[in-house]
């Protein structure tokens, strides 16, 4: 943000969803005092003004060209695009179907529908979500029962039982691994 925004450019508040280092120091140097660590996302807030600055060293030729770029990529990979959604709201706040299906504005059946046609379905998708919660799992210290509610699962056990099948060991077991 420091490059895109200049040198004064300060979060309100930096939030890390990694275990506080020993030395904390070089985060209160970069972000100030506002920063906090085992958060369930890295995140920085900022003034909205910093929306309307000027990006030093922006090309609206390069722009043009990779937005016409954007436009001529064809069709949409329902897959990916699913991914990213439940990414997106990895943290925030609990995933279900009728919620995503709600962002590309259809409903809970026609996702489902539009992913078998693909061959896949959301579940499938969102047993993915397991890999997503090993960085959590492995950087922070929060409860599995919140990493679980994180990725999708509104049970430990089924969240347990999906990462087992995901990765061939549970989440305690897979955590405890990359601690030693």
């Amino acid at each position: 943000m420091k490059v895109l925004c200049g040198r004064y450019w300060q979060p309100l508040e930096a939030s890390f969803a990694i275990c506080p280092p020993i030395d904390v120091k070089p985060y209160q140097n970069l972000f100030g005092p506002s920063f906090r660590f085992n958060a369930g996302e890295t995140a920085f807030c900022f003034a909205a003004q910093w929306l309307d600055s000027e990006i030093i060293g922006a090309d609206p030729e390069l722009q043009r060209v990779l937005l016409r770029g954007i436009g001529e990529t064809g069709k949409r990979n329902l897959r990916n695009e699913v991914r990213g959604v439940l990414a997106g709201m990895m943290g925030r706040e609990p995933i279900n179907q009728v919620e995503v299906a709600s962002t590309f504005g259809l409903s809970k059946r026609t996702l489902h529908r539009r992913l078998a046609a693909l061959g896949t379905h959301f579940q499938d998708i969102l047993d993915e979500g397991c890999e997503m919660a090993c960085q959590p799992l492995g950087n922070t210290s929060l409860p599995l029962a919140q990493i679980a509610l994180m990725v999708g699962y509104s049970e430990v056990s089924a969240f347990t039982r999906s990462f087992k099948r995901r990765l061939g060991c549970g989440p305690g077991a897979w955590r405890a691994s990359r601690a030693s």
